[in-house]
């Protein structure tokens, strides 16, 4: 599973082969029906061929026998061996769907999400009603952002199997990116009606409904979610800034407390600083904005807000504390040399850049 942008992508799954296994010493086009998950259905074809070869090893096609020797090196940690053994394979029989749907799966494993695609393409292409190709290659899609092609992928795989929970989930996922709001709650919520108890659907579906502007049911889709798992700290985050919208800052408080003292993410810090500085509790927001910024010094929106909590603490301590307005300042013009283009800070840094008795 990879989180973007607090958001869960559930990753391309591994292939499974559906044909009876005895067919590999007949011919080399494979479509097995069988449903095995990939370690186990690769170490059978394995040692299927291997008997094969034993039996009829003069009338073994190469390609199989190819493809099982880079069965044989990825499963043996030789990703490179496995790519190009695989390779040969493909150029010995273009239509072994086996073959390329595995190199997709190395190439994915890698990040070289464009070779992967191609081989996933290929393997729509040759077995065009294999609903998991179809899956395999929106996910890719998905990942190298051709939000459209995903999205038509997954109908594709959607049609093929309805039933499909990650499908609809990522598809609404990929309509929430494309700005499709009500498509994008319609499969998040399918996935959810598909399996209640998964709280990656769950909290998938609050993010379309806050999104939506339905910041309320978000609120409880996210606490549903942490209910079934309290572990994930992508919907701690997401429920904290919902509950901020809500004018609720001591909730936020409290659902970030525990994970963001510790945590490696500046964005994390900036959230519990706004909830912090929300509820007046400036000394402390102005330490998380500062911790924030340790871990990224080029975050201009916590060097935005640490500004305007030093400011409020300067109006606070009747404006006397001159150097905590003068950090305000230097910050928003740090601010703007990060990215100029933002006129509310202009207009900030003219109202407090001024000597003040």
């Amino acid at each position: 599973m990879r989180i973007v942008n607090g958001l869960y992508i559930e990753r391309a799954r591994p292939r499974t082969y559906n044909r009876q296994l005895m067919r590999l010493c007949r011919r080399p086009i494979l479509v097995n029906r069988m449903s095995m998950t990939m370690p186990t259905a690769l170490l059978l074809l394995a040692t299927l061929a291997s008997g094969c070869s034993r039996s009829r090893s003069d009338t073994a096609p190469p390609a199989v026998a190819l493809y099982v020797q880079g069965v044989r090196a990825y499963q043996a940690g030789d990703r490179d061996r496995a790519i190009a053994t695989l390779a040969r394979a493909n150029r010995a029989n273009p239509n072994l769907t086996m073959s390329r749907a595995l190199l997709g799966d190395i190439y994915r494993s890698i990040g070289d999400y464009r070779a992967a695609a191609d081989q996933y393409e290929q393997s729509t292409r040759l077995d065009p009603y294999g609903a998991s190709a179809h899956y395999n290659l929106a996910v890719t899609y998905q990942l190298l952002n051709r939000l459209q092609e995903s999205a038509a992928s997954y109908l594709r795989a959607l049609k093929l199997n309805p039933l499909d929970i990650n499908a609809n989930m990522n598809l609404g996922l990929v309509y929430l990116s494309l700005g499709d709001l009500p498509s994008a709650a319609v499969f998040t919520g399918k996935a959810v009606d598909l399996d209640p108890e998964n709280p990656v659907a769950v909290a998938n579906y609050a993010v379309a409904m806050e999104a939506d502007g339905k910041t309320s049911e978000a609120v409880a889709l996210y606490r549903r979610s942490l209910d079934l798992d309290p572990n994930q700290q992508t919907t701690i985050f997401n429920l904290a800034g919902a509950l901020l919208k809500q004018k609720q800052p001591h909730e936020a408080i409290s659902t970030l407390r525990h994970i963001a003292p510790n945590s490696t993410d500046a964005i994390v810090h900036k959230r519990y600083a706004d909830a912090l500085a929300m509820a007046g509790h400036l000394d402390e927001a102005i330490g998380e904005y500062a911790a924030a910024l340790k871990l990224d010094p080029k975050y201009y929106p916590a060097m935005n807000d640490i500004g305007r909590a030093m400011v409020a603490r300067y109006r606070s301590n009747f404006e006397m504390d001159e150097e905590m307005r003068q950090q305000a300042v230097l910050y928003w013009k740090a601010s703007l040399t990060v990215n100029p283009r933002q006129p509310k800070i202009v207009e900030l840094i003219k109202q407090w850049n001024r000597y003040r008795p």
